[in-house]
């Protein structure tokens, strides 16, 4: 099964979360995201997770609120970008560092407009 095959079968599970969960589980992709890019060894895993939060925003970004999809739509470029990078270039090529800070910085950004930090147990 190819990494796109695998990320839409994700699809039914996930839009049958409220949204609040589908920005968590966003978040939650880009972090391992960030822990996977930063290790070069990893390449396959960050390449897949890369895929996964590109859909995660494409099935999400129409539903969330209009200040928040400008900045999810933008990010959703730049993982598209990072992805063929992976996809063509040597991994020596590769500035793994700068894409486990812009998975970092964006786990943190999409948790905030989540609202699941502000919840009541």
């Amino acid at each position: 099964m190819t990494d796109q095959e695998r990320v839409f079968n994700l699809r039914e599970r996930y839009l049958r979360d409220p949204i609040p969960t589908r920005l968590g589980n966003l978040a939650s992709s880009l972090a391992r995201l960030a822990s996977s890019a930063a290790l070069p060894a990893r390449r396959a895993t960050a390449t897949y997770l890369l895929l996964e939060t590109e859909s995660f925003i494409e099935w999400t970004g129409p539903m969330v609120a209009p200040a928040i999809q400008p900045e999810l739509a933008d990010m959703q470029v730049e993982l598209a970008r990072w992805r063929l990078r992976y996809e063509s270039l040597p991994a020596q090529q590769i500035d793994c560092a700068a894409v486990a800070e812009l998975a970092r910085h964006s786990s943190q950004r999409v948790l905030q407009w989540s609202g699941l930090l502000e919840q009541e147990p």
